[in-house]
């Protein structure tokens, strides 16, 4: 192969260097002028042709790989593919297995992605992996016997990360590594507005998220969207688990850490916020219930902003405004992200817009029973008893 120039590659106004090589190289392959068995060289020295560092390089010829026109082998090299796979069916790896039966955004996920496949004409293959084995060795393994040609990974922690960027098929993720387009509005500056709109002062932010680059991005985003709108902001923030360990019952400590961190942000008078934002939704549960306690009336002494995955039933007792996104969406781009590496073209940027939806809670008139009746009914209970 020729030496490459950089000015045929590379040009300031189209976006990051490792995105412009990939795509060259796809264009070439694409147009046949890289054919099948065609050798590529080294990333050493087309980094050194190109003017860049060797990870962009990296990056490019790993991108190149997911989506099945390249294979990279230790000691013989970067070789262009026969042929692109056929996509026919995707497999749903849960690594944290313990979580899913318990978890309403995972259910809901699946059944998202279940529709998404079926529209497409797509086979779905579900696999829940234990955290304790937690290691891509059985995802290669399905793979190599042929059950899936592509593959969407949920729960993936740090501890594995590196390994499944590795893999040689197609993947997408919901994880901190998950691509997100910055022109749409994202949960942080949705709900600074909202605070603001309904006449907020005093943004306080309640995390189970701290430890993880995930909980460190929400915390610095909405503060930055309240400082910009002239909220005053604090938060606690706090967790029972670091990035690379989940405990069983997870969903029980996530309601009990929101009922402890209410404490703890209502015990100094002189600190307390008139606005609180709540994240993730599993919060909620223990936040609901350390509020009779603690005697905050809502939303005289405290408005709630809450997010909330739209698609999951919630019945919430108090007024609030819920900040929500759509799982259809997250399950129809990690759907199209496989369809995009496996036919060989340029993957979108993910999507997720979230709104702002109030909410005031009223009983159903059939929740509340008639006076009469109700004292009837009690009197009876007494004599039964």
């Amino acid at each position: 192969m020729s030496p490459i120039s950089s000015e045929k590659v590379l040009s300031p106004e189209q976006g990051s260097r490792r995105r412009q090589i990939a795509n060259y190289f796809r264009e070439e392959i694409r147009a046949s002028r890289l054919l099948p068995g065609d050798q590529l060289p080294p990333t050493s020295e087309l980094a050194r042709q190109l003017g860049v560092g060797i990870g962009s390089v990296q990056w490019a010829m790993g991108q190149l790989a997911r989506e099945g026109l390249i294979t990279r082998c230790t000691g013989s090299g970067t070789v262009v593919n026969a042929r692109r796979r056929e996509l026919e069916t995707i497999g749903l790896f849960f690594f944290l297995a313990g979580v899913y039966g318990g978890n309403a955004f995972n259910r809901q996920l699946i059944a998202e992605v279940e529709k998404e496949c079926a529209a497409r004409g797509f086979r779905l293959r579900l696999y829940l992996e234990n955290l304790q084995d937690c290691s891509v060795a059985n995802l290669l393994a399905a793979y190599e016997r042929r059950e899936f040609q592509a593959a969407i990974i949920v729960g993936m922690h740090a501890v594995i990360e590196k390994q499944v960027a590795r893999l040689p098929f197609p993947w997408s993720s919901v994880s901190a590594t998950t691509r997100w387009d910055s022109r749409s509005d994202g949960f942080e500056q949705v709900a600074a507005r909202a605070v603001k709109a309904a006449g907020g002062r005093h943004l306080a932010y309640l995390s189970g998220y701290a430890p993880s680059r995930k909980g460190w991005r929400h915390y610095r985003l909405l503060e930055r969207s309240a400082r910009r709108l002239g909220l005053e902001f604090s938060a606690e923030r706090d967790a029972y688990w670091g990035d690379e360990t989940v405990p069983p019952g997870h969903v029980e400590l996530y309601q009990r850490q929101g009922f402890e961190l209410m404490f703890r942000l209502w015990r100094d008078p002189a600190r307390r916020p008139d606005s609180l934002v709540v994240y993730p939704d599993e919060l909620i549960p223990g936040v609901l219930l350390a509020l009779p306690v603690l005697g905050i009336r809502v939303p005289q002494d405290l408005k709630l902003f809450f997010h909330h995955n739209a698609e999951t039933p919630m019945l919430c007792p108090v007024s609030c405004v819920f900040i929500e996104n759509r799982i259809a969406d997250f399950a129809r781009g990690l759907v199209e992200h496989c369809v995009c590496q496996c036919a060989g073209v340029p993957m979108p940027e993910m999507k997720v817009v979230h709104y702002a939806r109030a909410h005031q809670f009223a009983a159903p008139a059939e929740w509340v029973p008639d006076n009469q009746q109700n004292a009837t009914t009690l009197s009876e209970r007494r004599a039964e008893v």
